[in-house]
């Protein structure tokens, strides 16, 4: 299962904070923890590696979120599913909830109006980008307004007033369904420890060049071919960004922007080592701080489907697994 408690309480020591009112309890307590009578939420072990990281880390600020609203001080806290929470795209509702919930009766139908009459000039032909956004903006608020209407509002994490809120962005194109569930389950995960997502669909012809390459993103998702030799594959993924002379920077394949100059030197180091015993500890070591580092996630390897000839033998689907193909031949 997964460990909610733990990462809750890594939210808390980061200084994010649940919301709700103040009851007196300790803030930095993990939402689950309070509700099963206070008890402290069990820490996960602290960053790995050495000192030396975290003096040559280079890791740019992520974006921040919007700043609170004004009265925004107290209100309820429950925790709701992604596609709720995505649609409060601001800040958490925390005004009194009998207030909330017959203020947003009426907004709603306000915003619900807006929306279909933005969808009624796009039907008379009116295609412009402008009317499109207004569109787009008409829905979200009525949308955002339907859920204020049920008297339930996120337990987001908060610091300083602001919500922990990040920008998900995923493939739009018929082909990435399988992303766009997995988005879907992440955010859903993301939702129950205090972390709010808004996932937004990029058109496929923008997606890596306007915004992976640029790193215009707070979380995404992509693949990436695994390899027989991860010291010369997989060293330009995970390498620290340098700054170029013309000023830009250079990430080569790190389009997470998060590396360390001790990844880097463990990759050379393996990649000019003859011994295999000595690469591959060079490379766990490189593997455990690059863990560290966080920049990025494994989620699941994909499965392979692959027809093979009943002929034919030590072939198919390998995996991770090195192919051998020496073994590979027909079936006498």
């Amino acid at each position: 299962g997964r460990d909610v408690e733990s990462a809750q309480a890594l939210l808390a020591d980061a200084g994010w904070k649940s919301g709700g009112p103040s009851t007196g309890e300790d803030p930095d307590a993990p939402i689950d923890a309070k509700e099963n009578g206070g008890a402290k939420g069990e820490k996960k072990e602290g960053k790995q590696g050495e000192q030396e990281d975290e003096a040559t880390d280079d890791r740019p600020p992520a974006h921040e979120p919007a700043p609170a609203a004004a009265g925004a001080s107290g209100g309820v806290g429950l925790v709701v599913s992604a596609a709720e929470a995505a649609r409060i795209t601001s800040v958490p509702f925390n005004t009194a909830p009998y207030t909330a919930v017959s203020r947003a009766g009426l907004l709603a139908q306000v915003a619900s109006a807006e929306s279909s009459a933005e969808e009624d000039r796009t039907k008379n032909g009116d295609r412009s980008e402008e009317t499109r956004r207004a569109a787009e903006r008409a829905d979200q608020r009525a949308e955002e307004m339907k859920l204020l209407d049920t008297g339930r509002a996120a337990a987001v994490r908060t610091k300083a007033g602001r919500p922990l809120a990040l920008r998900f962005l995923v493939p739009a194109g018929p082909g990435a369904s399988v992303t766009q569930q997995t988005a879907e389950q992440v955010a859903d995960q993301l939702a129950e420890i205090g972390i709010r997502t808004r996932i937004e669909r990029i058109k496929d012809e923008s997606w890596f060049r306007d915004h992976i390459a640029s790193g215009d993103f707070d979380l995404a998702l992509y693949s990436w071919p695994a390899s027989a030799f991860p010291a010369t594959d997989a060293g330009p993924i995970f390498a620290k960004p340098v700054p170029a002379a013309n000023g830009s920077l250079t990430v080569r394949q790190n389009y997470t922007r998060v590396g360390t100059d001790r990844i880097d030197q463990l990759f050379d180091q393996a990649l000019g080592e003859l011994d295999q015993e000595e690469r591959e500890d060079l490379l766990s070591r490189a593997d455990s701080r690059i863990w560290a580092a966080s920049g990025s996630v494994p989620l699941y390897q994909r499965p392979q489907l692959v027809a093979v000839r009943t002929d034919l033998a030590n072939v198919g689907a390998f995996g991770f697994q090195t192919p051998r193909y020496q073994d590979i031949g027909r079936v006498r």
